[in-house]
């Protein structure tokens, strides 16, 4: 049994910033009866009332409590006075949607975000926010229209590459995409990754993102590939080897490579997989496919070594039934 993990979710890592603890009720009007100011004490009073919720936030305790939620309030309330005074202000909405994706409030904090873009559609803290957060929640289609917006604003690309990547990966293999927009996607997210290899020639998801988008290609095209493309795709795994070290990631994705279809190299997938486990002996996605290389090739004793080794860290249960039933009916392997 075969570990499907995805290649490169656990390299791009999560971009969300994640509620913790007690949450405020859903948003809803707090302030009530303001005195109507002339329009200098209003913009006063805004930017009054914007600072200090920020300045809130700033020092939120992490941990879940009553102060924390109180906090929240109070900051909640600061911003939408100066919603009161300020309704087109695009930084009361920044504010606002900061506040509630603090909190959980991510439908909120996303809608806050598009209200500074319908007032101005370049915003670019919007458009990076409103990306970010449609990317978590799971709304690639709507985080590509921020993205390609983005594009045009020159001092934002180097900040949105790796999203961008993300973005175009998940949206290249979603089951309903045809082959034209896969392609487009497959290369956005390609172009993504070697810019950001360009600016970041040490960091090893470049040449690692590359390396996993030409494989996408390559398994697109179900067909074997060429020696070039092979060593292509080898040499860019191994940089990003090269570039994090400690890390079984780029090893274990160079043998998912090597044992896919396109290239069917068993024997080469294996030593990867032994050197991503020397780096990580609890990588459990290179134990299951390891395992399953030796099952394939007849060594039932090696097999039943790394599916023991595997078995206390499986948590899907039907993963671990099959090994377990496997471990069973092999308990006395030749």
């Amino acid at each position: 049994m075969k570990s499907l993990s995805r290649i490169l979710v656990l390299f791009l890592g999560p971009l969300l910033l994640g509620a913790c603890g007690a949450v405020l009720p859903p948003p809803r009007e707090r302030v009530r009866d303001l005195p109507t100011l002339s329009q200098g004490a209003a913009r006063k009073k805004t930017a009054e009332m914007l600072a200090y919720g920020k300045k809130i936030l700033d020092k939120l305790p992490k941990e879940a409590s009553n102060e924390r939620l109180e906090l929240l309030e109070e900051a909640e309330t600061a911003f939408l006075t100066a919603r009161h005074y300020a309704p087109e202000n695009p930084e009361v909405y920044l504010a606002l949607g900061r506040l509630y994706e603090v909190d959980g409030h991510l439908e909120a904090a996303l809608e806050n975000y598009r209200e500074v873009l319908g007032f101005s559609a370049l915003d670019p803290k919007a458009l990076y926010h409103a990306a970010r957060l449609a990317t978590n929640m799971g709304r690639e289609r709507e985080a590509a229209k921020y993205l390609v917006a983005l594009r045009t604003i020159p001092e934002m690309k180097p900040r949105i590459l790796i999203l961008e990547a993300r973005v175009y990966l998940v949206l290249a293999q979603a089951r309903d995409q045809d082959p034209q927009s896969r392609k487009t996607y497959l290369e956005n997210a390609q172009r993504a990754f070697s810019e950001f290899r360009e600016l970041h020639p040490k960091d090893a998801r470049g040449p690692g993102g590359i390396a996993h988008c030409l494989v996408l290609k390559a398994l697109e095209k179900k067909e074997k590939v060429s020696p070039t493309l092979r060593k292509r795709i080898d040499t860019l795994f191994l940089e990003a080897a090269r570039l994090a070290p400690e890390d079984p990631l780029p090893r274990y994705n160079l043998g998912r490579f090597l044992e896919s279809p396109v290239v069917a190299d068993f024997e080469a997938a294996a030593i990867a997989y032994h050197s991503a486990l020397s780096r990580d002996p609890e990588h459990l996605p290179s134990l299951l496919n390891l395992a399953a290389l030796e099952l394939q090739a007849g060594r039932k004793k090696k097999a039943r070594l790394l599916y023991q080794r595997a078995l206390p860290l499986i948590q899907d249960p039907s993963e671990r039934d099959w090994v377990l039933s496997f471990l069973t009916k092999e308990q006395d392997p030749g």
